[in-house]
C-alpha cells in the first residue's frame, strides 16, 4: 500500500479517502493521507479508481433494489 502520509504519525492516513486534520503550523484544516495504490499478488491497483468503482456498484444496487 502506498500512502501520502506517515501512518505511524497519523493512523487515519490509511483511510481510502484520507482524513481531515488541523495543520498546527498554518492553523488550516487540510486533507492528509489517503491510500494512493494497493499492491496485491504483484498487481498494482489505483485506489481512487477502486473507490469510484465501489460507489458505482452501490449506486446501481440501490437503484435495482428500489421499487
Amino acid at each position: 500500500m502506498l500512502v501520502a502520509a506517515n501512518p505511524l504519525e497519523y493512523l487515519k492516513a490509511l483511510c481510502g479517502t484520507g482524513a481531515i486534520r488541523l495543520n498546527d503550523a498554518t492553523g488550516r484544516v487540510e486533507r492528509v493521507g489517503a491510500v494512493t495504490y494497493t499492491i496485491k499478488d504483484g498487481i498494482v491497483y489505483d485506489a481512487a479508481r477502486r473507490l469510484d468503482d465501489v460507489a458505482r456498484i452501490v449506486k446501481n444496487a440501490k437503484k435495482a433494489a428500489s421499487p
